[in-house]
């Protein structure tokens, strides 16, 4: 009997700690999840990105307005082209530059959870300490 309790409180820490590391183990899942649906292509990285574009595109195109009207070309057709020439020289090579980086942290991430369910596994009580446990206890 003595040894009954004795592999019974084995097993229940051994669940015990068990469930901990499942629970854990679902936790990292879930961040690494969040982590890739933020650089995914419909992500919440790529829309930041292009609501500062947006912003600094006002801004520069409002500045370059502001500039054709100071020195008396407001009329022209320059004006029109300064979105143009804004995305061409800033745009653009932001948005590379940002997808470049998105690209770089999705594959990251996606390596990352992909190591740690390599990783994963699941241990039980360790058969040698039972067996040396039981031995102990038939010597009295």
């Amino acid at each position: 009997m003595y040894i009954d309790a004795i592999l019974k409180n084995l097993q229940d820490a051994q669940n015990a700690a068990n469930k901990a590391n499942d629970d854990r183990y679902k936790e990292a899942l879930g961040i690494y999840d969040k982590i890739v649906a933020q650089f995914s292509e419909a992500g919440d990285f790529m829309q930041g990105v292009e609501a500062q574009i947006g912003i600094a595109s006002k801004k520069s195109v409002a500045q370059g307005t502001q500039a054709l009207v100071s020195s008396g070309l407001s009329n022209t057709t320059t004006r029109a082209g300064l979105a143009k020439k804004f995305e061409e020289e800033v745009g653009t090579p932001a948005r590379l530059k940002a997808n470049d980086t998105r690209i770089e942290n999705l594959s990251q991430a996606r390596t990352a959870k992909a190591g740690l369910i390599e990783r994963a596994s699941d241990t039980g009580p360790d058969p040698m300490s039972i067996a040396n446990l039981a031995a102990q206890a038939n010597k009295g």
